[in-house]
């Protein structure tokens, strides 16, 4: 496993830990006693991991197009970027942009190979494609059975196991009819939220055609509440990078399946509710071992 992922592995629960033993003073204080030179200590060779990736891309020079190309590209005060900003900038991208999507392809790929029939339906999708070079951004973005997959493998599992807060507003709220009073933490718990009932058909199952256009005329989908799956969070609080991981995973997806026949090995049909599987802001995930043949044509 990479240094980094791992990192991110062993700092989640640091993080999680620290939310909720902020919410009372005792356990906050108690928590700093006991816990915080181990977190802090691994929160900060994490940082020291982003910095040094941050310095090795900074030594390749400006050849190739990255982040900060296209940052500089929209802002004329250059100058202010500082080495430090530039890091915590990386530090975000790492974080945000490279365990949640691996979590989700991890987790489409492993219902795609379990769901032999959308497995099927995608492989024709995408082997329809003549061309390896045909397979881009734009292109995936029309393919509504892919965007489904991964909407699916989202709604399933959502890559953001902790609830995201919010905090009652001055003076208080309302909230489906419940009065919030001003700072009170609230969240949705997107795993329950997703595995309703009176949310979606058969939540316990891999279904990615409840996302297709022509879902309302299934009777299985008619009843389903879409709206209550947002994997990205909603409002002004909306993932920023929520185009750019639908791309990169479509890209993905597309490619590993145009090129390659996938076979999940039988000892990981169950690797979904593995012991493996864990977390308090992040998944720690078993192994799963899939077999690649590559496609003849």
């Amino acid at each position: 496993m990479d240094p980094f992922i791992d990192m991110i592995l062993h700092v989640s629960p640091f993080i999680g830990l620290l939310q909720l033993f902020n919410r009372l003073p005792l356990t906050k204080l108690l928590y700093k006693m006991v816990s915080s030179q181990k977190g802090l200590k691994t929160w900060l060779e994490t940082v020291d991991i982003v910095a040094q990736k941050a310095e090795k891309r900074e030594k390749m020079g400006n050849d190739r197009p990255d982040f900060m190309t296209l940052i500089w590209a929209e802002n004329d005060d250059r100058e202010s970027w500082t080495r430090d900003k530039i890091i915590n900038f990386a530090q975000l991208l790492f974080f945000a942009g490279s365990e949640t999507s691996a979590t989700t392809l991890s987790v489409v790929i492993f219902h795609l190979l379990t769901t032999p029939h959308a497995y099927k339906r995608l492989a024709d999708d995408l082997r329809s494609i003549e061309h390896d070079e045909e397979i881009t951004v734009s292109r995936l973005a029309s393919m509504e059975y892919l965007t489904a997959c991964i909407d699916e493998g989202m709604r399933m599992r959502p890559v953001v196991a902790a609830v995201i807060p919010r905090v009652g507003p001055p003076g208080g709220g309302m909230v489906d009819g419940c009065y919030i009073p001003e700072g009170t933490t609230v969240g949705v718990p997107q795993w329950a939220t997703h595995h309703m009932d009176s949310n979606f058909s058969e939540p316990a199952s891999s279904l990615p055609e409840r996302w297709l256009k022509c879902s309302t005329e299934d009777p299985r989908f008619t009843a389903d509440q879409k709206g209550a799956c947002q994997p990205f969070s909603k409002g002004p609080r909306n993932c920023l990078g929520k185009g750019f991981a639908y791309g990169m995973m479509r890209i993905f997806l597309a490619k590993l399946i145009w090129h390659f026949d996938l076979e999940l090995k039988p000892e990981d049909r169950d690797w979904d509710v593995k012991p493996g599987f864990t977390s308090v802001v992040f998944w720690a995930k078993p192994k799963m071992h899939v077999k690649l043949t590559p496609v003849k044509r």
